[in-house]
């Protein structure tokens, strides 16, 4: 039960963020917001792994940690692709609705069978196609204008699905023997730097200006919940509950993360849906959870099938 209360939770939280930081980029340019949100989760875990590593110096035990090429490798990769997730994300808000940048970014769970296709060769299951098929056709309905024409932020959003899907792929390919934390470490680390040079480049804010508009309550709020709770946080509950419920459920807890991000942009920003895009939501819906739980379903239906041939 508290498994899947908690990663029902962790949902709810990914789909607060939306609303949180669409208020947020109203005054914090949002390549600046990624920046700092980076900076804060990458010192946060650095200074909690330093705190980690001396409790088992004052008890004693000491544990030899040595920092790897590949891990180090790894972490600057995945790092890097994240940077580019979050920008593409984070500037889309700024031309989209919270609830449309949820419902996009959604779509990273129905890409990843096709990217993992391309670069790992693994055979693509048909509940992944009709998932990509009906993420189409929802997608399109949520998003494209009377013109037919798909509008700037949207754009941006689903490039950020993109990066986030290949980087589900890349942590997978992960070998078993590589230090998580450690990665993350670099990961979270490569996506602080990234962002901090890009926002540099190509955002106009002074130094004064950058402290003045963190100092604003709402920005310091969101920038404090992204990256605490639904970075490190979420992480780290992630890690932990996913092991106790199946494959299966937490799919389906981790699916409703557009609905979460709906309820939140309707609440605290007022945004609708029109009736064409609020059907093109839900199909968005169905092809997530199909492109999830499809095989499975199957698979449960042939296990059934054999029992009943085995009673009758």
């Amino acid at each position: 039960m508290w498994p899947v209360l908690g990663l029902l939770s962790l949902s709810a939280i990914w789909g607060l963020t939306f609303s949180v930081m669409k208020e947020a980029i109203q005054v914090l340019s949002p390549l600046w917001f990624v920046a700092v949100r980076f900076t804060f989760a990458f010192l946060a875990l650095a200074v909690g792994l330093a705190l980690w590593r001396l409790f088992y110096r004052v008890r004693g035990r000491t544990r030899r940690e040595k920092w790897t090429q590949v891990e180090v490798n790894a972490g600057i990769q995945l790092g890097f692709v994240l940077f580019l997730g979050f920008a593409f994300q984070t500037v889309g808000l700024r031309y989209t609705s919270a609830t449309n940048a949820g419902f996009i970014t959604g779509l990273c769970v129905v890409l990843v069978p096709p990217l993992n296709y391309i670069f790992t060769r693994t055979p693509v299951q048909w509940s992944a196609v009709l998932g990509v098929l009906l993420a189409t056709i929802g997608l399109c309905l949520l998003t494209l204008t009377r013109g037919a024409t798909m509008q700037v932020g949207d754009g941006l959003v689903l490039l950020c699905a993109i990066a986030f899907a290949y980087q589900i792929v890349q942590v997978g390919r992960i070998p078993r023997s590589y230090s998580i934390l450690r990665v993350t470490l670099w990961q979270l680390g490569t996506c602080a730097v990234a962002s901090l040079v890009s926002a540099v480049i190509f955002e106009q804010e002074s130094l004064p200006q950058l402290l003045n508009a963190i100092q604003v309550p709402r920005v310091l709020g969101a920038l404090l919940f992204c990256s605490l709770a639904a970075t490190l946080l979420a992480f780290w509950a992630q890690t932990h509950l996913q092991r106790k419920v199946s494959a299966t459920r937490a799919a389906v807890l981790f699916s409703v993360e557009p609905v979460f991000g709906f309820l939140f942009s309707y609440c605290l920003l007022g945004e609708v849906l029109t009736v064409v895009q609020a059907v093109g939501a839900f199909v968005m819906l169905a092809g997530i959870v199909a492109s999830e739980l499809g095989e499975s379903f199957v698979k449960r239906a042939v296990l059934i099938r054999g029992k009943l041939r085995r009673l009758w």
